[in-house]
Parts: structure tokens; sequence; C-alpha cells
């Protein structure tokens, strides 16, 4: 697997609506600290961010349920390499996860 590189902000999930994982970010050049928001367009879906030293091995670091509300969090600590992961989508649910990592 590929990690894209890493802008000021990204996608880690954009209208994903089938379970599973999406494309790693690497976060390597980033400051430890990083942005959250999550939404859906309809009904809801449990996401969550993963994080893996090396793109091989996945830990997961939050669960989230997202619902039609934005909601938005800070994570504060350092991980080289996340991804997004649509867990299970209810509905017709198009699950969404902004990942805003610490500036260079």
């Amino acid at each position: 697997m590929s990690a894209s590189v890493i802008g000021a902000h990204d996608w880690l999930i954009r209208s994903g609506t089938v379970s599973g994982a999406y494309t790693a970010m690497d976060t390597r050049k980033a400051a430890n600290y990083a942005y959250v928001q999550h939404w859906t367009t309809n009904a809801s879906a449990v996401i969550r961010i993963e994080a893996s030293p090396d793109l091989t091995n996945w830990m997961n670091v939050v669960t989230y349920t997202a619902t039609t509300t934005q909601a938005s969090a800070q994570l504060a600590t350092y991980f080289p390499f996340v991804r997004g992961v649509v867990n299970s989508a209810y509905g017709n649910a198009t699950a969404n996860l902004f990942y805003g990592a610490g500036l260079y």
C-alpha cells in the first residue's frame, strides 16, 4: 500500500459508502496533533481512524459515530501514517472524514 503525500488538510474518507479501509496518509512531516471533522449525508455510519508505523500493522486510534450533524475533535498524538475506515454505514449513509494534520 502506498500513502498519499500530506497537505495541510486532506480527506481520509470522502463520500465513503462501502465498509473497509480508505487511502492511507503520510504524516511523518507533520506536527504531533491533528484536527478531525466527520459527518454523513444521510442516516449514520461508524467510522474510525487507524494509525501505523509502517503501512502494514494498523491499530485503531479512535472510533466515531458520524451523523448528519458535523462534529470535530483534536488528536494530540503523533502517528507516522493514518487512514480512515468505514466500519458500517446505515441506511443510505455517505461518510466523510476530514483530517487536518498539524503544520510542518
